[in-house]
């Protein structure tokens, strides 16, 4: 600390990473009741940069976005629209260090007075909070003002299952090219993503086996190809006629093994296969069309719900079915369906049952009699006969 030729006093130290800084006081008292605090601080590991607090914004979330190198490129794609759409028309110009719990939830408000529902509010909110954490990181911020505020609550929606008959009757309302789309989805349990990433090089015909390697989206009418949600590579296995209903698909289009990288699914004048388009004109409509009322609110990921309902209808472990649909772990598996479980159970307990009545019914059934031409000779003893006759004739005497 020292006295500046103006008068003022100059408090230096270094920070957390040992550079030099300095900060000037009209007073001797306020420039050591400053370094003792910023002392304490760098102690604590609570040091934070003075100027720090000054960065826009739009120049730390560009710095968040180029720190994103383990993204998938559907995932920055989806960062940049939350970003380019809501964050920055709202707080690009703004000091990080203005950015308080209270302006965050004030703007969390204003999202959904206008509108948007809690889902989208709260994804806007964790890209927030994201680029925030790294001012904290980089000591820009004491702590992240996004943490402990409020968020829109999320109305938990009723999971839909059909059963078998209405996957078929919701097919043939859909009418070509995308009954087999529909058939392929509830028996497959893909996700949409998943399906449109299908290619030819993908399914083995003759052992009626899928690869899931890839998922594509459609992000702002750009069709972005990569990695599953998981980023695992898993083989499924599909009916063998709807192995024989995709074969005679492709040979209606006529497409051969020549054209490994051909799409499997397609639009209706052979181009990419379009989710939103087909949900918008095709999908929704149909289930309006061949669904009860109580279906009506169908969503194409609730076949996804459907194919799980199937496989554990016809006896499969719950393990069997988190492998087949893609589940990082069998935990998300139990937690999304564990209520469907219970008919899963009760046949295993249906099961037992039947082993140990049959058990029990064979060991009361009386022993047959085996009769014939050698009835009238001595029998062989029996075990405890045996036994009595080594006795008596360990002890000399014989058995009578």
């Amino acid at each position: 600390m020292r006295q500046k030729p103006s008068g003022r006093w100059e408090a230096r130290y270094r920070d957390d990473r040992g550079r030099l800084r300095g900060k000037t006081f009209a007073t001797k008292v306020e420039a050591r009741r400053f370094l003792a605090r910023v002392n304490a601080d760098v102690q604590r590991g609570d040091y934070v940069d003075p100027r720090g607090g000054k960065e826009m914004f739009g120049s730390l979330a560009t710095a968040w976005l180029a720190s994103g190198l383990h993204w998938k490129p559907l995932t920055r794609r989806r960062y940049e629209g939350v970003l380019t759409s809501h964050l920055l028309p709202e707080f690009q110009e703004s000091p990080v260090g203005s950015i308080d719990r209270h302006g965050v939830q004030e703007y969390l408000g204003k999202l959904v007075a206008g509108g948007l529902s809690p889902g989208t509010v709260r994804k806007i909110y964790a890209v927030l909070r994201m680029v925030l954490d790294t001012a904290v990181e980089t000591r820009a911020l004491r702590a992240n003002p996004a943490i402990g505020v409020r968020l829109p609550k999320a109305s938990a929606r009723k999971m839909l299952v059909l059963e078998a008959f209405q996957v078929e009757q919701l097919a043939v309302e859909v009418g070509a090219p995308y009954e087999l789309l529909i058939r392929f989805a509830a028996w497959s349990g893909l996700r949409a993503g998943e399906i449109a990433g299908l290619q030819l090089s993908d399914v083995d015909l003759l052992r009626a086996r899928v690869q899931v390697a890839t998922s594509v989206a459609d992000m702002g009418g750009a069709l972005l190809r990569g990695d599953t949600k998981n980023s695992r590579v898993r083989m499924i296995s599909i009916p063998a006629d709807l192995r024989d209903e995709i074969a005679a698909y492709l040979n209606a289009r006529g497409v051969t093994g020549a054209e490994p990288d051909a799409a499997l699914f397609v639009g209706p004048k052979g181009g990419p296969l379009r989710h939103g388009n087909f949900y918008s004109r095709r999908f929704r409509p149909a289930v309006g069309r061949a669904l009860p009322p109580s279906l009506h609110g169908l969503r194409f990921h609730d076949l996804r719900h459907t194919c799980a309902s199937l496989l554990i209808a016809n006896g499969w472990h719950p393990k069997a079915v988190s492998d087949h649909l893609g589940h990082a772990s069998i935990q998300i598996t139990m937690d999304l369906y564990g209520h469907l479980l219970d008919s899963y159970h009760d046949a295993l307990v249906a099961r037992l049952d039947e082993a140990y009545g049959n058990a029990r019914r064979a060991a009361d059934r009386p022993q047959t009699d085996h009769t014939g031409p050698q009835a009238d000779h001595e029998t062989a003893p029996t075990p405890s006969s045996s036994r009595a006759v080594s006795r008596n004739e360990k002890h000399g005497r014989k058995a009578s």
